[in-house]
């Protein structure tokens, strides 16, 4: 239990790095992907984005399952965010990362929401009105009150709804530290000292303290964040105080303890210059920190995805260069940025190039994996299946039934939890690895973050 209230009952983002999971399936030509409880879309984006460059022929059908409506409806609006060609590619980065991490956004996110939020609606209604990008999502593994659930979620992201975040986070916050709310500044440095830096030395103290506090993790040029963040709120069960009544509280439900860096902050799978380039240290700091690899890994996912060409950091943006130049007294030119586009004259975007050119389909899914392997159609379905820390727990006979034979499962591991001592963490992977043999699957890799088998 005090684990699940540290890093959510709600999980919006992920606690491991993007992972490619297409990279052993050149000899197929149509994959069934299952990606379950990983919290964001991190996976699919990476996968697409490897094989976007290759020439190859496939169709890639995409099973994001969560066990939360309000995450699936997260994957949604963040999809629509990559697909927006109508915006520039640093600006789609930006909204990413601000819808993504950020507790309080920019009024200009907020309005970007709202406005996505009732193409949403349109979009799992069936509405006449849904814009093209409608095409990239297949809405029958959802029931009619499924749809519905993300329809009143997309309604309830509207800028007019009232939604009071940074009190409902700090009552996270003073149920979590309790006697020790007032010294939650050194908790927070405890933390990172002892647990978290260790697996993420990217993300520099001051970052992962801020966060802590005020939940904002990803800010730009400067901008104000005072906006709610309404896609991070949720409903969990609870009771009324009064009768005792059973009823559904809306709050912010998700991660306060871990931040939403690991998805994209954390490494660089590039070519060995930018590698040298984003893991240069100076004075035992790295001097791009997370937020730096986060815009530079998305840009260029996105960049892949929209020209089917690959992408390298650009050597102008390499901050050593910068502090060479000002140390020696020389000129530096501001980095140029892109007018802000006006939403108001945006039109519906179609999607990019990789998803068309793998016709892409990506099948939501809310049901519990017990009844999802209960019926005919997912029977032997699957040749990949990812599963998250949300999920961990649920692959025994249920995802046995729905994975073909000589598929591939990847798990992953509660190792980079900082709630979690050393001996915890270890007595954790070993259960994952029992329940897998149990369920007669054959481990055949061992990473920090992931456990691999194979049926």
């Amino acid at each position: 239990m005090e684990v699940a209230e540290a890093i959510g009952f709600i999980h919006f983002w992920g606690f491991t790095p993007a992972r490619n999971f297409l990279d052993q399936t050149e000899d197929k030509s149509s994959v069934n992907l299952l990606i379950s409880g990983t919290g964001d879309v991190r996976h699919l984006l990476k996968s697409l984005s490897e094989i976007s460059t290759q020439e190859r022929e496939v169709s890639l059908n995409v099973y994001l399952h969560e066990t939360s409506a309000e995450s699936l409806a997260r994957h949604l609006l963040l999809l629509l965010v990559v697909n927006d060609t109508e915006l520039p590619v640093r600006e789609r980065v930006e909204l990413f990362l601000d819808v993504y991490g950020n507790a309080l956004n920019r009024e200009r996110t907020s309005e970007y929401i709202s406005m996505r939020a009732k193409q949403l609606v349109h979009i799992v209604t069936e509405h006449r009105l849904a814009p093209p990008v409608k095409e990239l999502f297949d809405l029958s593994g959802l029931k009619f009150k499924e749809r519905d659930q993300l329809e009143e979620i997309f309604k309830s992201w509207d800028s007019k709804v009232p939604f009071d975040l940074e009190g409902l986070r700090d009552q996270r916050l003073r149920y979590h530290y309790k006697e020790r709310y007032d010294y939650r500044v050194n908790l927070a440095d405890w933390d990172y000292q002892w647990s978290f830096k260790e697996n993420a030395p990217q993300v520099r103290f001051r970052q992962y303290k801020d966060w802590r506090m005020t939940g904002v993790a990803y800010e730009f040029r400067l901008a104000t964040y005072n906006i709610p963040n309404r896609t991070l709120s949720g409903y969990i069960p609870g009771e009324k105080k009064q009768t005792r009544e059973s009823c559904l509280v809306r709050g912010y439900w998700g991660d306060i303890v871990m931040s939403p860096y690991w998805a994209f902050g954390l490494e660089v799978d590039c070519c060995a210059e930018c590698n040298k380039i984003l893991n240069k240290e100076a004075n035992g700091e790295r001097v791009h920190h997370a937020q730096d690899v986060s815009e530079y890994n998305l840009e260029r996912i996105i960049t892949r995805l929209e020209t089917l060409q690959d992408y390298h950091f650009p050597p102008e943006k390499d901050r050593m260069n910068l502090y060479r130049k000002y140390w020696k007294g020389e000129e530096i030119k501001a980095e140029e940025v892109p007018e802000e586009t006006d939403f108001g004259s945006i039109r519906a975007s179609s999607i990019l190039a990789a998803f068309a050119k793998f016709n892409v389909k990506v099948i939501p899914l809310l049901e519990p994996i017990p009844a999802l392997s209960s019926k005919r159609k997912f029977a032997e379905l699957f040749d990949i299946a990812v599963l998250g820390s949300a999920s961990s727990g649920q692959f025994s006979d249920s995802l046995s039934r729905m994975c073909k034979p000589g598929s591939t499962i990847a798990v992953e591991t509660l190792n980079n939890l900082v709630i979690l001592k050393p001996d915890q963490k270890e007595t954790a992977v070993n259960n994952l690895a029992n329940i897998a043999t149990q369920a007669g699957w054959n481990e055949v890799q061992r990473q920090h973050d992931f456990l691999q088998f194979t049926k």
